[in-house]
């Protein structure tokens, strides 16, 4: 082989090596656009209420409030709710009532309240593995067309869990998808897209819903403690941290 055409292979080779293991890199899906402080002691879920334009956050220091910011980082109200829960790590907000599912990993429950935070019900959601105080529950959300609800195992092992309104089991997804844990979710319902936070692995994976197993996305950024994730209306990325106590705004690139 000619030593000009042996050269051209080696450089062929040596660039295929270096980009098929990340040696060129891709444009990430979002980029930080700004960091809004919030004044909250361990802040642990996230949801975004579309009817009023609203960022939803729980605090599972104080398991008896939910509190609203607008995409400015400003809170502009606080509701009570009619009950204590054990420790609150998910928030889902309903079109449906302008209400809220809330998920207690202390005590495996999922509840449900109303717009002035009355619950209207309460339920053990059921699964194959049993879930516990320590890596149970750690999100929800509501697909408010199909009236059914996803929630997560944090670990030990991962899981999706599809179940209804009275926590019977539709369907379950074994499998991590590469992360260290599942801190947080949102449902992209207009494009079937299930959006996953990892604090461990500071990643959000988005899932094709309607075809879990197939290819998805990803998205990296570091952050320490991250326990939330949303969408707001015009599709800008909220990630909630807890240890930074703040919510980061993320933006497409």
């Amino acid at each position: 082989m000619p030593e000009k055409t042996l050269k051209n292979l080696k450089f062929f080779l040596l660039f295929t090596l270096l980009t098929s293991c990340g040696g060129s890199s891709e444009t990430p899906l979002y980029k930080l656009e700004k960091e809004f402080p919030i004044n909250l002691s361990e802040p642990s879920g996230l949801s975004f209420d579309s009817q009023n334009n609203l960022l939803v956050v729980i605090d599972d220091a104080v398991d008896s409030l939910i509190y609203k910011y607008d995409l400015e980082g400003n809170l502009v109200e606080t509701l009570e709710l009619g009950f204590n829960g054990g420790n609150f790590e998910g928030v889902a907000f309903n079109p449906l009532n302008n209400g809220y599912f809330l998920a207690d990993e202390l005590r495996s429950k999922i509840y449900s309240v109303d717009s002035l935070g009355n619950k209207i019900s309460e339920f053990i959601p059921t699964t194959t593995d049993s879930l516990t105080s320590s890596d149970g529950l750690e999100a929800v959300v509501f697909h408010s067309t199909e009236n059914y609800l996803i929630t997560v195992k944090e670990k030990n092992p991962s899981k999706i869990i599809q179940v209804s309104l009275d926590g019977s089991l539709i369907r379950e997804i074994s499998g991590n998808y590469g992360l260290g844990d599942f801190s947080g979710l949102f449902f992209q319902e207009a494009e079937n897209k299930l959006f996953i936070l990892s604090d461990q692995s500071e990643k959000v994976i988005i899932l094709d819903y309607t075809s879990p197993f197939n290819s998805y996305e990803e998205f990296s950024f570091k952050m320490n403690k991250a326990e939330g994730v949303c969408l707001d209306g015009e599709e800008n990325l909220w990630i909630l941290s807890e240890n930074e106590k703040s919510l980061f705004k993320f933006i497409k690139n």
